[in-house]
């Protein structure tokens, strides 16, 4: 019998020793998936509703013509005589390709991404925050994840026998933990405060937080979320202000993820990004250094699988800068189809464009459809006795918590899993909705939630609702 040249005991430990419970959850999903279609087991549902996932482009509306027009003539030179394509889609084109060595859309191209691109990202920047933009300072990259693991792995060294630690938000998004962790560095858990008024960020709870993790880590970095994934929250001016100050004081470097800076359903707010605030507040601290990140797969472009990103870095020198182009160098370039959708996303039709009144009103219809969907969720949830919600300000997910009695909550201790993953698997196998447990994202202690995507197709939304509704008063009875 041939030998088993991979295995537990000599996989890389970086690995096998972290936990990622997305990826449990996934093959559940995937099991009951492949059960359901197969007729291996009866279920009382008649189909599987992916309820977990946030794809933007779903079945209410398309994408956004101008961007695959761009995508289009890029892909096939024959279609630019295509009367069909507007003349600002095809100089648009024709400039992007005289950037590509080739002028072809299979070519390697700079490990920084495409200039040109590069410097409308600046300018984009620059229209957003009223402060200057330095195209040098801007690295294309194939989406958010990618970019966050590079620019975390630079700070992955042992200090006085301690690793570097990373401040990260509970709940947040899971890759977040996942990437510190195979790096051998420390995630550093900070809770985000939640009461009447919706999530925001607590500094006196960051100082706790660090101070106890300086027992085990030296913490270096601090991420920050906003629009905050999963639980919609936007900061105020006030609050990012004081969360700079404390980096100051504490001396980390701040990575703020700013994916869903186009998702914002609120009235009452709006998106101010982490650098302008940095700026305004002068010297000193207008000098930190910081890292802000975007992603073509987030807001009203929803290009998920294109794998489009940037990222801009704030007073790093040269030296620091080449590391990070080491680590980039790596994988040769950045996906060259993700960059057209960067260039999409931060240098769409301007007025008077052909494009722009069309894409105007694609983008006016995909937001207000999010806006009235998470709406409809929240309206139906406040109707369900045990479980509770706030009204998302932005990023399309509604994170509910659910009550869960004691006697459930034993037998998820017998089950040795979380109560939250063992009611969304309930739910799963009871119902075909599938959401995604809190236990993904972190959980205050003794509260259990779920999160729910709003980007499902409207028609089906009441029904979702009602079904989790009837679900979670069967289970409520059950462990009475």
């Amino acid at each position: 019998m041939a030998s088993k040249f991979l295995n537990l005991s000599n996989t890389n430990r970086a690995i096998t020793e972290t936990e990622f419970p997305v990826s449990r959850i996934h093959k559940l999903v995937a099991e009951t998936e492949e059960s359901f279609v197969k007729g291996t087991q009866k279920y009382d549902f008649e189909e599987i509703i992916r309820a977990d996932i946030g794809v933007a482009q779903d079945p209410d509306h398309g994408p956004i013509t101008f961007a695959r027009q761009m995508m289009a003539l890029a892909c096939l030179p024959a279609l630019r005589s295509d009367p069909m394509f507007p003349s600002d889609v095809k100089s648009r084109v024709e400039q992007l390709l005289n950037d590509c060595p080739g002028r072809g859309l299979g070519s390697y191209v700079a490990t920084y991404g495409i200039e040109g691109i590069r410097k409308h990202v600046a300018e984009f920047i620059e229209r957003r925050d009223g402060h200057p933009s330095n195209y040098e300072n801007i690295y294309l990259c194939s989406g958010s994840d990618y970019i966050l693991r590079h620019i975390i792995q630079a700070f992955a060294v042992v200090s006085n026998g301690k690793p570097s630690g990373v401040l990260t938000p509970i709940p947040g998004p899971p890759q977040y933990s996942w990437t510190i962790t195979q790096h051998r560095m420390k995630p550093v858990s900070y809770n985000l405060k939640y009461d009447d008024n919706g999530w925001s960020i607590d500094v006196d709870e960051l100082k706790r937080t660090l101070d106890e993790s300086r027992k085990f880590c030296c913490p270096r970095v601090i991420l920050i979320n906003n629009p905050g994934n999963p639980a919609g929250q936007i900061l105020t001016k006030q609050n990012i202000e004081d969360i700079i100050k404390f980096a100051y004081n504490e001396k980390l470097f701040i990575i703020a993820d700013e994916v869903y800076q186009n998702n914002i359903y609120s009235d009452e707010k709006e998106f101010v990004s982490f650098k302008k605030v940095l700026c305004d507040l002068g010297s000193p601290y207008d000098g930190m250094q910081m890292a802000s990140v975007m992603s073509t797969s987030k807001g009203y472009l929803g290009e998920c699988g294109a794998r489009g990103g940037y990222f801009e870095l704030l007073n790093v020198d040269a030296e620091e800068r080449y590391v990070l182009y080491k680590l980039l160098s790596s994988n040769t370039c950045p996906n060259v189809a993700g960059q057209i959708y960067v260039e999409s996303l931060v240098n769409p039709p301007r007025k008077g464009d052909p494009s722009y009144e069309l894409f105007i009103n694609e983008r006016n219809k995909i937001m207000s459809l999010h806006k009235s969907k998470i709406e409809l969720i929240t309206e139906n949830l406040k109707g369900i006795k045990g479980i509770s919600s706030i009204k998302p300000e932005g990023a399309p997910y509604i994170f509910a918590q659910m009550e869960v009695p004691p006697k459930a909550v034993k037998e998820a201790e017998r089950q040795s899993i979380c109560p939250s993953e063992m009611y969304t698997t309930k739910l799963l196998r009871s119902t075909g909705i599938c959401v995604s447990p809190g236990l993904i994202f972190g959980q205050i202690p003794g509260r259990y939630f779920f999160r729910m995507s709003a980007l499902l197709p409207k028609s089906k939304l009441r029904s979702v609702v009602a079904r989790i509704q009837e679900f979670h008063e069967s289970f409520l009875l059950k462990y009475k």
